[in-house]
């Protein structure tokens, strides 16, 4: 018996079956994204990224480079994985922690240099503290007047009667430095403690007062010396001798009026 049917239709249907079967022998099968799978995120350079264990190796991207900074950040890999979930969850990262941040400077004003010392002068150098020179331990007042080693520059001192109560201070003039050794005022008779003697420039300078030792005079008197030794160097000009008791310092005709005194001291080189 044969087949009424025709046979052009049926040859069309059957290359089309193996038109398609060829095309799909030639093409990998189209699998549709499970309903589950992850949407693409940002990673840390901020490309989108697909989890690599859930697409096709065709289709999965690059890994994103993962930042030497974000490695060696406090926290090790710890704060990696962080960056890591914050690209798969679509966030922007935060940006990297310097790794050898300079700690912040602080500038601190420059204090301006002292000045220079000014030097100072012959005068203000030379002038000693008040009793710098104490007198010996336990002076009584009777032990003789000492020898100074240096010879005597300055006196006014005689051999007549005196009176007490000077009426003017003993005054003398250097042409150049002296070192004073021994300075003494003339109390004979006053039956006083000594007081405090000094040098007094023409500048206003006063050198000491110094707190003055005794010694004994002429037929056993006590205290008719009042002396001190300094050990200080004066520049040149007009002194005048500063006695702390003018009424008992005494003064003879010789001096008309000038209390009675005596200077030991060497130039100074």
């Amino acid at each position: 018996m044969k087949c009424l049917l025709p046979t052009r239709p049926i040859l069309s249907v059957v290359s089309f079956v193996l038109a398609a079967g060829v095309a799909t022998a030639n093409e990998p099968a189209f699998t549709p994204p499970r309903p589950d799978a992850a949407r693409p995120g940002l990673g840390l350079g901020g490309e989108r990224v697909w989890p690599i264990d859930r697409l096709g190796a065709r289709d999965a991207a690059a890994p994103a480079p993962i930042r030497r900074a974000a490695i060696d950040a406090p926290g090790g890999g710890s704060d990696v994985d962080a960056a890591l979930d914050s690209a798969l969850a679509g966030e922007k990262p935060a940006p990297p922690t310097p790794v050898d941040a300079a700690p912040p400077v602080t500038t601190t004003p420059a204090v301006p240099p002292a000045p220079p010392a000014q030097p100072l002068s012959d005068i203000g150098r030379l002038i000693p503290r008040p009793n710098v020179w104490e007198p010996p331990s336990g002076n009584t007042g009777y032990e003789p007047l000492p020898t100074p080693r240096s010879p005597s520059m300055a006196s006014n001192g005689g051999v007549g009667a005196v009176t007490l109560g000077a009426k003017r201070p003993g005054a003398f003039r250097l042409k150049t430095p002296y070192r004073i050794e021994q300075v003494m005022t003339y109390h004979y008779g006053a039956k006083t403690r000594p007081g405090t003697i000094g040098l007094r420039h023409e500048s206003g300078t006063v050198y000491g007062p110094w707190r003055a030792a005794g010694a004994i005079g002429q037929g056993n008197v006590r205290d008719a010396y009042w002396w001190v030794q300094p050990d200080i160097v004066i520049p040149p000009g007009r002194y005048e001798v500063i006695d702390s008791d003018p009424a008992s310092w005494a003064w003879e005709a010789q001096t008309r009026g000038t209390g009675i005194y005596q200077v030991w001291g060497t130039v100074e080189r």
